[in-house]
């Protein structure tokens, strides 16, 4: 599970960053984006 969600973190960034690259405000949502889901892995292991 954890290598699950971290291969979909990975594979989801380019799209995100490409996307929101042009927009601030969703360049910050997108931060928050890292921080909420980025640690998921660790804490469902």
């Amino acid at each position: 599970m954890r290598f699950f969600s971290i291969f979909l973190y990975f594979s989801a960034f380019p799209l995100f960053f490409t996307i929101f690259s042009n927009n601030i405000l969703l360049l910050q949502l997108f931060n928050y984006y890292i921080l909420i889901f980025f640690p998921c892995p660790t804490y469902l292991n």
